[in-house]
């Protein structure tokens, strides 16, 4: 194990021992534990985090696929903000102001903290999946939390993401309270998990947040981070737990905590907001204003200096956020307020969803006066059908009437017909604008979940166990056939069809129930959502001259259903030549707020070579990958060097099981490095000074060969390494 050193945008592991993986057939390289500015490469579409591998030293090492993706960095939040309006002639009591929404963009955006993966308070995730697991979609910014304190384990976070609300310009005389957790669509109170925070929580579609009493924390080098919970002091509308903003100057904050979230799904968070103030239109009270609102990801530093310990994380961007409209203190003029709703899910492909549009004048305000007009304005993947309401004008997208409405009292609604695209994404935002009447303008939105209904969705797998060799007969791979969970069941012929490389020569396919003829296997029997069929098995010759490695590829289509493919490098063994492949198994979604983001693993495998003598000299190398982004992985510190020789938690396992590789140990990690993501502990010293750099353990389990080094200058040092025998046995490790 080999921790990196960061310099700007690439982490190098410097005096890595290569050796031929003689009798195993294989070597193995993971990169692990990496981290990078994801903020630098946002975007509205996905940008890909490209890594480009480079080896330096004394002996070499042929690698395929030497730029390989290691993520996707999405803008992960969308958020908005209702506005409601308020007269100067009203006194309002914890009255309804407005509602923040914030979105996911994609289902991982959200997290939890990290604590004791349990079903206890505040514990955090465990099998939904676990995060900081090898495969998992899941993965969590680290807090690289060091020494390790309680049951908190190195690596992962101590805090959730937090959510930030920043009012602005509240008038003098007026209370501002917030939910101290999120609400439903209809403002009602959510259920409250037991425990908060417990991992079966997890698993529901709603998920929970928690208001915080701030957004800054140490780092959690004292074993813990977690912010405690802002306890209510009164209830809102329904009964809904609130507390009050701190005001200072016309600015105060909030900010909530996400404890629960459902990887699974793509979730919103909706949180009220509530005013008080006592009117008196003859002293100006409270002042006419617009309260604005800035909503985004917490930040407790926009630096994204990884080199400081004792730096706060998670590190998010607040910049791109500007100020929404969050409530108007009218004057004694007309005070629209406009509310929009829908009941349930829309569907992708649906015809005539509905909105129910209503719009009120304020109690104590004026009656309106002239032309009232309430305005539509759908998102991508909503098409306008028709809007129609009692005693409204209605064009395409406008509705407009000229009658009077006294304070206190509606208009009829308005029905909003749409039709949704087919291919409309999982969340939309419908946003509806009323003006006129003599009053200011108000707003109000309205988060859509959207679902797919019945269209099948097929993916396909292929695996092959270990290795392949130069000339071996009947190698075998294994394709299976999956529809996704809740999609439609297929109807129809589906046909699975392989192409294979060069250096391989197909000598059947066969599986229960499919009909297979040359390079393609049909059956038409239905598959429903979250089913396989029988795998389909494919043996293969492999030439005697075959490179390594070799890339065989395997699509599915039809079925009612669009097509899917996938590859499989297969490592070919044999001849003298050191050739390498990588393999990145995940390709993780990354928040492009986000400083921290953790990158997929690399792994590098190797096969060939010429097995060296006893006594020979075992040849190194510097292996620096190179990202298109800064690398933030947490830099452990050390004494009397300067910031930039930093060891970090970056680190490279040999022949490490969590690789995904075949051949070597149990099927799960080794014992010593049981989650390599969270940092091994076991392998990574827990103090700085002169002991870095000496044999490290974890409690009472050795970690015996397991040395950390310490950097001089510009030279990694290791200190006190034992010398080893020339057995070949051994050197082979």
């Amino acid at each position: 194990m080999y921790q990196g050193v960061v310099n700007s945008n690439s982490v190098t592991f410097f005096g890595v021992p290569v050796l031929p993986p003689g009798a195993k057939a294989w070597r193995a390289f993971r990169v692990t534990n990496v981290r990078v500015n994801a903020h630098l490469l946002a975007a509205v579409f996905a940008s890909p985090v490209q890594a480009a591998i480079v080896i330096t030293g004394n002996t070499s090492m042929a690698i395929s696929n030497s730029t390989p993706t290691v993520g996707y960095v999405m803008n992960a939040l969308s958020a908005s903000a209702d506005r409601s309006n308020f007269s100067q002639y009203s006194s309002q009591t914890k009255t309804s102001a407005s509602a923040l929404t914030f979105s996911e963009n994609f289902g991982t955006a959200f997290k939890t903290r990290v604590s004791a993966p349990s079903n206890n308070l505040y514990a955090g995730q465990i099998n939904n999946p676990v995060q900081n697991v090898p495969g998992a979609i899941y993965n969590s910014e680290s807090n690289f939390v060091f020494p390790i304190g309680g049951t908190q384990v190195a690596g992962l976070a101590d805090f959730g993401p937090r959510l930030k609300a920043t009012f602005n310009n509240i008038p003098a005389g007026v209370r501002v309270f917030v939910s101290t957790a999120n609400v439903n669509n209809n403002g009602s109170p959510i259920v409250v998990p037991s425990p908060v925070g417990g991992s079966q929580a997890n698993a529901i579609p709603t998920g929970y947040a928690v208001l915080v009493n701030g957004e800054s924390t140490n780092d959690g080098d004292d074993g813990g981070g977690a912010f405690p919970a802002v306890t209510a002091t009164d209830t809102g509308p329904g009964s809904v737990p609130i507390a009050e903003v701190n005001v200072s100057s016309g600015t105060g904050n909030a900010v909530w905590e996400v404890v629960n979230t459902n990887p699974n799904t793509i979730e919103s968070f909706k949180f009220a907001v509530y005013v008080t103030y006592s009117a008196n239109f003859a002293q100006n009270s409270p002042p006419l204003a617009t309260s604005t609102v800035n909503l985004s990801f917490a930040a407790t530093s926009t630096t994204g200096d990884a080199a400081d310990a004792g730096s706060p994380l998670p590190r998010f961007d607040t910049s791109s956020r500007s100020a929404l409209p969050a409530f108007t203190v009218c004057n004694a003029q007309s005070c629209l307020s406009i509310l929009q709703t829908h009941i349930g899910n829309f569907t992708q492909g649906q015809s005539n969803a509905i909105y129910a549009v209503t719009v009120s004048n304020q109690v104590g305000a004026n009656p309106t006066s002239g032309t009232v007009t309430v305005t539509e304005t759908v998102p991508l993947g909503l098409t306008l059908v028709s809007m129609s309401g009692n005693g409204w004008a209605c064009t395409p997208n406008t509705c407009t009437r000229n009658d009077t409405i006294a304070g206190g009292a509606a208009y009829p609604a308005i029905a909003v017909a749409v039709n949704v695209a087919a291919e409309a994404p999982s969340q939309l935002t419908n946003q509806v604008t009323v003006s006129g009447g003599g009053s200011l303008a108000a707003i109000s939105n309205d988060p859509t979940a959207v679902i797919n209904p019945s269209l099948p969705v097929l993916g396909i797998a292929k695996t092959h166990s270990s290795f392949f060799m130069q000339g071996q007969p009947g190698a075998a791979y294994t394709v299976t056939v999956s529809n996704q969970a809740g999609a439609g069941p297929t109807s129809g012929t589906v046909t699975v069809t392989e192409t294979l490389p060069s250096g391989l020569t197909l000598v059947l396919m066969y599986g229960p129930g499919w009909a297979c003829a040359g390079n393609t296997c049909t059956r038409s029997d239905t598959l429903a959502g979250g089913a396989s069929y029988p795998a389909v098995s494919v043996l293969v010759n492999v030439a005697a001259n075959a490179a390594s490695p070799q890339v065989n590829a395997v699509s599915v289509s039809g079925g009612g259903a669009a097509d899917a493919n996938t590859t499989d490098p297969a490592i070919i063994g044999g001849g003298s030549q050191l050739t390498c492949t990588t393999n990145v198994t995940l390709t993780p979604s990354l928040r492009g707020e986000g400083f921290t983001e953790q990158v997929g693993d690399i792994a590098i495998s190797c096969t060939s070579g010429t097995v060296l003598s006893p006594g020979s000299a075992i040849p190194s190398v510097n292996l620096t990958i190179s990202y298109n982004t800064a690398v933030t992985s947490r830099l452990l510190p050390t004494a009397g060097n300067p910031a930039t020789n930093y060891v970090s938690e970056a680190l490279l396992l040999i022949d490490e099981p969590g690789s995904g590789l075949p051949g070597y140990g149990p099927s799960l990690p080794q014992i010593l490095c049981t989650t390599p993501l969270t940092g091994c502990p076991a392998y990574v010293g827990a103090v700085a000074g002169l002991t870095l750099g000496t044999a490290v353990s974890s409690g009472a389990t050795p970690a015996p060969n397991v040395y950390q080094g310490i950097s001089v200058q510009n030279r990694p040092v290791a200190r006190f390494a034992p010398l080893i025998s020339k057995d070949i046995a051994v050197l082979s490790r």
